[in-house]
């Protein structure tokens, strides 16, 4: 036998060697540890900081195809954050793990206080991925997470799919701990983060047998369902409240953040709807001789008729610019909207005017930074929106005639 032969027998034995080493370290990490998928954070009455955590406890081995999984709820407090995640420690049986950390959720009046220890504590350690979601709850996060799991076999499973399915109507915005540390962390402009609801509610959301239905305990009782819509409003590293689906909209149209979705719009007595997978938005500001400042915002929209309330052709109809110029006076609306409370509800500037000030005009940002809290209020703002309907879905006719 050859020694090239030789060698390459020696490499597969130890690439087979390699791998089954694999298999048994990981089996035995499965027995050894908890992984924790969402962490909770609230302010405690007390002044402590109270963390709920939902963790994932492996059942079985790595090497069995039966292997399964159970959710252990965990709570603990603290003097911090830190010291309040240390002392999960003391009624886990196992390891906490944080690698797989999926979602990190804030209670409202945590949000308030918690966010520059949270940031640090996230920059920091180790374990935590800047992939993680970061959202915020109208009230404790802990009450949002003792909410059952609608379809999947765990709530974290069905917030991690909410948060992919945010990009498919744009009306909720999921933050990551990276642009969540690179937003707070940036002195000439405030932030959005996501934001996350629950809604008590006696409605069945899942189609079981007759049997099941009754023999389950929450039949008869209000529980938790949890949904994501609308973001949060991050000023000076501190949480100052919410804007709902329509104004994040606005806020993602801007910052280029909007994947697809569907927009309605009248016109006369008539519904339309766009369906848009296609926006680019420029923000540019405009400075005159007197040193007023006013940021114009360019957005251009491409999309497909979705749906019409008019039984007529829209290739046939003369008013195609019309139904355009619907869309654009729709969007348009969004945009104000957005600006709007955040200018005069929020003064918080989480849309980068100030960076983009910066950017163009150095000179001038020098200048204004240190009032720019009080400018941003009334800075003028113009919206140049344009929509293109590229094409009219499969069928150019309503399936349905009204009658004449």
């Amino acid at each position: 036998m050859s020694m090239k032969s030789i060698k390459a027998i020696a490499k597969v034995v130890l690439i087979c060697h390699m791998l089954l080493l694999t298999g048994c370290w990981g089996s035995m990490e499965l027995r050894e540890v908890n992984l924790v998928t969402v962490l909770g954070i609230d302010s405690a009455p007390d002044g402590e900081v109270e963390v709920t955590v939902l963790v994932s406890v492996p059942v079985g081995n790595a090497m069995s195809q039966q292997t399964k999984s159970s959710v252990w709820i965990g709570r603990a407090k603290g003097n911090s954050l830190e010291q309040a995640l240390n002392h999960l420690n003391a009624t886990s049986s196992k390891a906490l793990i944080w690698y797989h950390t999926q979602v990190i959720i804030l209670g409202a009046e945590a949000a308030k206080t918690l966010i520059k220890e949270f940031s640090d504590l996230n920059a920091r350690n180790r374990e935590m991925r800047f992939s993680q979601s970061v959202l915020i709850t109208e009230g404790k996060a802990s009450e949002l997470l003792d909410s059952p799991a609608n379809v999947l076999d765990s709530l974290s499973q069905e917030i991690e799919g909410m948060m992919r399915n945010t990009r498919e109507w744009s009306k909720a915005y999921a933050s990551t701990v990276s642009d969540f540390l690179s937003a707070v962390s940036n002195e000439n402009a405030d932030a959005l983060a996501g934001r996350i609801s629950r809604v008590m509610t006696a409605s069945n959301t899942s189609s079981v047998n007759r049997q099941s239905m009754q023999s389950a305990y929450w039949q008869d009782r209000e529980y938790g369902l949890v949904y994501t819509e609308g973001s949060s409003v991050i000023k000076n590293g501190r949480f100052v409240g919410f804007l709902d689906a329509d104004q994040t909209r606005g806020c993602l149209w801007i910052i280029n953040k909007v994947k697809k979705g569907i927009i309605s719009a009248q016109i006369d007595e008539e519904m339309v709807s766009l369906e848009y997978r296609v926006a680019k938005a420029e923000m540019k500001p405009e400075v005159s001789g007197d040193g007023k400042i006013t940021m114009n915002i360019k957005l251009r929209i491409k999309g497909s008729l979705s749906s019409s309330s008019d039984d007529k052709s829209p290739l046939s109809l003369a008013d195609t610019k019309d139904m355009e110029a619907a869309f654009e006076d729709a969007v348009r609306h969004e945009l104000a909207q957005a600006v709007e409370k955040l200018q005069k509800d929020y003064a918080a500037d989480a849309l980068g005017f100030g960076c983009v000030i910066k950017e163009k005009h150095p000179k001038l940002w020098k200048t204004i930074k240190a009032d720019w809290e009080d400018i941003f209020p009334n800075i003028e703002v113009r919206y140049d929106v344009n929509v293109l309907l590229r094409r009219f879905g499969t069928t150019t006719e309503s399936i349905i005639k009204n009658d004449s």
